[in-house]
């Protein structure tokens, strides 16, 4: 169904600029790609955290290079440390001429930890909320006529009494 204009006595919906089937998946394209985009930055850190503390990387004596971790997603996880991103907020990190080197304080373990917990299964949970996403989408753009028409009459008895 396809929702250009709609006519209404008190309002009217317009499709000139963006059509509201446009604005609707749109909404839905935004919306799942901000959750992956969380679920992919947890996925790494949370691994970066962990891997820190197997190293047992707790303290400037015990710190280790990026590169001496096994841990995957290194090139996320420089992104996430560079200057004003939230990594780089939970760890610390020690310079020596060109070689940078992390470790984890402990008063800030558990808040990275707790901060990165993305839950047992991230991607089946990732994959639900999508599909969730999708049927509201789908219910929005079928039943949004009906409920602009509840709201139209609601409006005209609220301007007759």
């Amino acid at each position: 169904m396809v929702l250009s204009t709609l006519f209404f006595d008190n309002f009217s919906v317009d499709g000139t600029i963006i059509s509201l089937p446009l604005l609707i998946w749109a909404i839905f394209i935004g919306f799942a790609l901000a959750i992956t985009s969380a679920t992919v930055d947890k996925f790494y850190c949370k691994r970066f955290v962990k891997a820190l503390t197997v190293q047992g990387a707790v303290s400037e004596e015990s710190a280790v290079t990026l590169d001496e971790l096994t841990v995957s997603g290194k090139g996320y996880i420089r992104y996430a440390l560079k200057p004003g991103k939230h990594l780089v907020k939970m760890v610390a990190k020690t310079e020596a001429g060109d070689v940078v080197k992390y470790y984890l304080p402990e008063e800030k373990r558990i808040a990275a930890e707790l901060r990165y917990e993305n839950g047992e299964h991230p991607i089946r949970v990732l994959i639900i909320c999508i599909a969730v996403l999708f049927a509201a989408a789908v219910l929005v753009q079928k039943f949004l006529p009906e409920l602009l028409t509840m709201l139209d009459n609601m409006i005209t008895q609220l301007k007759n009494s």
